[in-house]
């Protein structure tokens, strides 16, 4: 009865959720950015609609829309569509992938000495556990919004050599940084686990998941392809897809538990990098790219409004009033990377002055893997202590960059003459 009145309050705050983000959207707003307001209206610490007992039942929500999230970003990334601009593509992901990790980590390090939770931690794992933040955080510095990209070219009707290395490096990057998010998980468990040492056990172990979830990602792939040409409606295939997704997250949560139980080790496969690289596959691999795209832009919509709204019932102001400043700070540090790894890439791959002191603008924008990310941190259990509040930091961080990101990317195609 507790599971279905939340869900009840939870369909009717969805509702409202949607208009406010079309009232967003008149204002020249992004979508999401009403979706947040939303859900932080009717959470725990305003109008008490949604409580956190609640938030706990709606946890199967944030688990079918991540895997989507993840699905999508992997269908994005279709290889021969960017053979033409490899060389900049290449060296712009890697400038930007280098300069925001090392500047991010180093800025959140001392950044985490001034954050309240951290001095109620154990002083013998208060160091480890500053490092393996400062890690987590800088690696969902390094996320980008494929979907908001594709929104502004779409708008703009642009077409160029900047427009293709804008939306090659957004996808790759998107791509990437799920990656990076499983290996800076693992890295960060073992820091803040005293029993785990950094040894040829743990890198072992490590290569052992994400091989895991390569495979699982294959198989699922397999799945999809089956599923994406069925002669059915396409509603029945996304329902199909989002028990196939939210099957990943149940086969991983009891793998981990078994594991813990019985064996020496834990066990973690990845999710999100499994969901990944199924969309991935299927969308360079299999003939179904285009039904299979059209499932995921059919099932998006509702997908994206629960699972903001949600994020911003999630989002503890307490926190956020307390670290507002400093989220002011990682927004400032990761325009920082994203400027100096732009302008070394295009340099090396030598693009043209002007793409590359305007290029920073068009990679600002931060939405869905991010948020996914930061939720995917609060949830942890292993994480528990530190987790909701590093990740209200850090969506507070995607809210300025998703705020000021569209007007900048949409002024730099416009100057380059593309659109």
């Amino acid at each position: 009865m507790d599971l279905f009145l939340s869900i009840l309050v939870f369909g009717v705050v969805v509702l409202a959720a949607s208009r406010i983000g079309k009232l967003c959207s008149i204002a020249n707003l992004p979508l999401i950015t009403g979706f947040l307001l939303a859900g932080i209206l009717v959470g725990p610490d305003v109008l008490h609609l949604v409580n956190d007992q609640d938030i706990e039942h709606l946890d199967f929500v944030n688990k079918l829309a991540l895997a989507i999230i993840a699905m999508a970003a992997g269908n994005e990334l279709v290889l021969k569509e960017f053979r033409s601009r490899f060389r900049s593509i290449t060296w712009i992901t890697i400038g930007q992938a280098v300069t925001t990790l090392s500047i991010g980590t180093v800025a959140t390090f001392v950044l985490t000495g001034y954050l309240p939770f951290i001095k109620e931690l154990p002083e013998e794992t208060r160091q480890a556990t500053r490092l393996a933040i400062s890690v987590l955080v800088a690696v969902i510095l390094v996320a980008r919004s494929p979907s908001s990209a594709i929104a502004i070219i779409n708008e703009l009707r642009s077409k160029g050599p900047f427009t293709q290395s804008v939306l090659g490096v957004t996808v790759i990057m998107d791509v990437a940084v799920i990656v990076l998010f499983a290996i800076g998980s693992e890295f960060a468990h073992a820091a803040t686990n005293p029993i785990l040492d950094f040894n040829i056990k743990f890198i072992g172990l490590l290569v052992l998941e994400i091989a895991l979830s390569v495979l699982g990602g294959c198989l699922l792939a397999f799945i999809v392809s089956k599923i994406v040409p069925l002669a059915a409606p396409r509603q029945l295939k996304s329902l199909l897809l989002l028990v196939l997704g939210f099957g990943v997250f149940f086969v991983s949560d009891h793998l981990r538990e078994y594991s813990h139980e019985h064996w020496s080790f834990s066990l973690h496969l990845h999710p999100l990098l499994l969901c990944m690289i199924a969309g991935l596959l299927v969308s360079n691999i299999s003939p179904h790219r285009v039904e299979f795209t059209r499932i995921l832009e059919q099932i998006s919509p509702p997908i994206y409004l629960a699972f903001f709204t949600l994020t911003g019932i999630s989002i503890q102001l307490d926190v956020l009033a307390m670290s507002w400043h400093l989220a002011l700070i990682l927004f400032a540090v990761r325009l920082v990377g994203i400027f100096l790894g732009t302008y070394a890439g295009g340099w090396i791959a030598g693009d043209p002055p002007l793409h590359r002191s305007i290029g920073w603008m068009s990679f600002v924008t931060q939405a869905g893997i991010g948020i996914g990310l930061a939720r995917e941190i609060a949830s942890a259990s292993e994480f528990s202590a530190w987790g909701p509040d590093v990740a209200t930091l850090l969506i507070a961080v995607i809210f300025f960059n998703q705020l000021v990101g569209p007007p900048l990317m949409k002024w730099s195609i416009i100057m380059t003459k593309e659109c």
